[in-house]
């Protein structure tokens, strides 16, 4: 991972989970808010999806935050890539200080495939559904980290 992010933007952000593991309530700097509903284009691919989104005001957010038990909080960094993409980097906090997430979003499977990540990304967790905010609202840190060595003894 870069050592210095002070040179990227960035936003804190905080999510909150209903029942749904697509529903959630995202905050931006405490600024802008917002309801989604993401779906998987394809049940066994997690790698696919869509989103609808609906502006919150602060107030319709804060009322929601209050309510729900599956929360968490993270810093995300934008690096800008080849191609004009960019890459997300999700620092969490909290219950999850410690864990980090990159993301890269495409236009299509075949431009996915084509995509050379930088060697700071790290392990790829794209298909494991255990990576999914919702998911990682209901697990400690200890739980992730345990995954993710699984993950690696699986793969040697």
């Amino acid at each position: 991972m870069p050592k210095d992010l002070s040179g990227f933007r960035k936003d804190e952000i905080r999510q909150g989970y209903l029942g749904l593991k697509g529903a959630r309530i995202r905050s931006y700097n405490d600024e802008r808010f917002e309801r989604t509903l993401k779906k998987k284009v394809n049940p066994s691919d997690f790698s696919t999806s869509t989103e609808e989104t609906t502006p919150l005001s602060e107030r319709e957010f804060e009322t929601l935050w209050n309510s729900f038990i599956r929360k968490i909080s993270k810093t995300r960094y934008y690096f800008p890539l080849q191609d004009g993409k960019t890459a997300e980097l999700d620092l969490f906090h909290g219950p999850l200080e410690g864990i980090s997430f990159v993301e890269v979003e495409f236009g299509s499977k075949a431009e996915a495939e084509r995509f050379v990540p930088p060697e700071w990304f790290g392990l790829d967790v794209t298909q494991e559904e255990w990576t999914i905010n919702y998911e990682l609202a209901g697990r400690s840190k200890e739980e992730i980290k345990k995954l993710i060595s699984d993950l690696i003894r699986g793969r040697k």
